[in-house]
């Protein structure tokens, strides 16, 4: 390095020690005394609530001045409540955040009832790790294959039309050639669970994250059966295939990629439109920040959630790929999505 070079390289540094220490002090500032909310859209116990609580105590050590947690939930319809709240009323300072149902960005491409919000304006903050959404039998169904269903009706619990318990199945009977006939008014996917071992059910849809999390003494036991997956495939289910490899032409797989698209956001965590860029910025990185830390990787290792952080840029793509898909699409996805 010659002097010239090493003289403005240093320059630089003192220059960005000093910017960044600047903006340290003035977030620092901010949050000395102040709390953030994190909003949750679902009960208490399920997995978004679990996973935002878990962040919640994380972040607050990576945040200059460590400001407060307060987890809330504000349930209904779906989690339209919460979003419409966030997006609409909720402070834009960086005080209030949201674990979003990863099934918004679909919602709104479709228009559906109730969304009154752009998530192309909020800021994505991160999230631990994808999911992979599996369709599930207890392995005394009988069920093995796509193949099996395929050939005959069986019954899926879901919990409402236009939730994604619905709208999976719902899917592959559109694209796929299933035959599943489709029951509604479950809660949770404890409830879904006691249909299936009542008999009441012969197939449900759920996250591999889901079944680890809720059922772990089924899955050690070998009962459970997923015979189909979306993507990102899972690691654990090698042999099982995607939707999108069963799919028949390139269209129907550009319809299978809104209805899941989901799946690649995870249990994602936003924050309202219009917080000033530096605090999104620090929000981010107390995000990445408590993903390594060794207290949360024991944790949500304990808990059995998967760690595979994806930052909120990495998010907002996705955000955006969903939106701007073409109103051919569009139009093939709504009826799956909102029947």
């Amino acid at each position: 390095m010659d002097l010239k070079t090493g003289g403005t390289f240093i320059l630089l540094a003192f220059n960005c020690a000093l910017d960044c220490g600047a903006r340290s002090e003035e977030i620092s500032d901010f949050y000395k005394g102040r709390s953030i909310t994190v909003l949750i859209g679902g009960s208490a116990g399920a997995s978004y609530d679990t996973q935002g609580r878990l962040i919640a105590r994380y972040m607050q050590k990576y945040i200059p001045a460590s400001p407060n947690f307060i987890v809330q939930n504000m349930t209904g319809a779906g989690g339209l409540k919460m979003m419409n709240y966030l997006s609409g009323q909720a402070a834009r300072d960086g005080t209030v955040l949201a674990m979003v149902p990863n099934t918004m960005p679909a919602m709104q491409a479709i228009g559906a009832q109730g969304v009154g919000f752009d998530l192309s304006k909020i800021n994505w903050i991160g999230t631990i790790s994808p999911v992979t959404v599996t369709m599930s039998a207890l392995k005394e169904s009988g069920i093995r294959s796509i193949e099996d269903v395929r050939k005959k009706e069986y019954v899926v619990a879901a919990s409402a039309r236009g939730a994604i318990t619905y709208t999976i199945p719902a899917m592959m009977n559109a694209l796929l050639g299933t035959k599943f006939k489709i029951v509604t008014g479950y809660e949770g996917l404890q409830d879904i669970s006691l249909a299936l071992e009542r008999g009441e059910a012969d197939v449900v849809e759920s996250s591999v994250t889901n079944w680890k999390i809720m059922k772990p003494d089924w899955l050690r036991a070998g009962r459970i059966v997923m015979f189909v997956q979306t993507e990102p495939r899972s690691s654990e289910l090698p042999g099982v295939p995607t939707a999108e490899e069963l799919t028949a032409t390139p269209a129907d797989r550009k319809v299978i990629d809104i209805i899941v698209a989901g799946s690649k956001l995870g249990f994602p965590m936003a924050a309202a439109p219009g917080v000033p860029p530096e605090r999104i910025e620090a929000l981010r990185r107390a995000f990445m920040a408590a993903m390594m830390d060794d207290g949360f990787v024991k944790e949500a290792t304990a808990m059995n959630f998967d760690i595979n952080p994806v930052g909120g840029e990495a998010l907002a793509k996705t955000v955006a790929g969903v939106l701007g898909a073409s109103p051919d699409i569009i139009e093939r996805a709504r009826p799956i999505i909102s029947p």
